[in-house]
């Protein structure tokens, strides 16, 4: 199964956002190529993770109950932006502020899973939220938003996921959500 461990957006986050870029221009809205996600699916990847077996995922479950104790902490989701950058541009996405503690959450994921031998990400953590995808865009695309965000969100807990590729686009299930204290 395809795993990553998230955090998934409040419903309340998910209506300021959706109102938020429903003032962006018409032609950002009806790009050809883009691919937006459903408010309910808007997530922070912490860590993909790939095929696992059901016992990997068991024992990440396990491990991540044990080993991984954060406080509660707040993201702020700063600006549209085109990622990883506008030149190959793979889906629109909101940027969030620095935050030390989401990179040491990331981080701390990271090191549990590597104790049993799954491999290293080779990517940068680069938190971001993609709320739409790229399908073969061969044409110039628009101005993201130049409207700010600026939301701060309340991190209470974070999920380890299932996805599910469709051809609609991916589904996700939570399969164990761990609360911050």
């Amino acid at each position: 199964m395809r795993c990553f461990c998230a955090i998934m957006l409040p419903s309340a986050a998910q209506v300021s956002i959706h109102q938020w870029l429903s003032q962006s221009p018409p032609t950002l809205l009806a790009t050809p190529g883009l691919r937006w996600q459903p408010p309910e699916s808007w997530h922070l990847t912490l860590r993909f993770l790939n095929h696992v077996s059901s016992l990997q995922s068991q024992q990440f479950i396990t491990a991540f109950a044990s080993q991984i104790q954060r406080t509660c902490f707040h993201i702020t989701l700063t600006q549209a932006i085109w990622f990883p950058n506008a030149k190959n541009p793979k889906g629109l996405a909101l940027a969030l502020q620095p935050c030390a503690t989401l990179v040491d959450l990331a981080g701390q994921i990271n090191q549990s899973v590597a104790e049993f031998s799954f491999p290293a990400d080779p990517r940068a953590f680069l938190p971001h939220i993609t709320l739409a995808r790229t399908q073969s865009v061969n044409h110039p695309l628009p101005d993201v938003p130049s409207q700010p965000l600026n939301l701060t969100v309340s991190v209470t807990h974070w999920q380890f996921m299932q996805s599910f590729t469709k051809p609609s686009g991916s589904e996700y299930q939570v399969l164990q959500q761990f609360s911050l204290q």
